[in-house]
């Protein structure tokens, strides 16, 4: 029950920072994201996609469940920068297929 409350929390504060902070998309730590994960992020040969993933999924990744490649780049993010991260990842499936607003 605690763990669903949680979830629900965090879709619901992921909208909000999606809709305040959508220039994530040219920063710095999405640009070392897509060096990974793809420009588009559907992986490349080494690494997953985490395009279309979930909110909860995305978070979790950066900042508890750690896949241990990561773990030098996300040491470095705040809370609310990883919250950023996985809103602005999380939600490329609803944005228009339009490369040049996203580099």
């Amino acid at each position: 029950m605690k763990k669903t409350a949680v979830t629900i929390l965090l879709l619901m504060l992921s909208s909000t920072v999606y809709a305040e902070d959508n220039n994530i998309a040219k920063s710095k730590i999405i640009k070392t994201c897509k060096a990974c994960h793809g420009k588009d992020f559907k992986g490349k040969k080494k690494t997953s996609g985490v395009y279309g993933k979930s909110f909860s999924v995305i978070y979790t990744a950066l900042t508890s469940d750690v896949p241990k490649k990561m773990e030098k780049i996300v040491k470095k993010l705040s809370k609310e920068e990883a919250m950023k991260i996985a809103s602005y990842i999380a939600h490329l499936d609803e944005e228009p297929d339009n490369e040049s607003e996203r580099d």
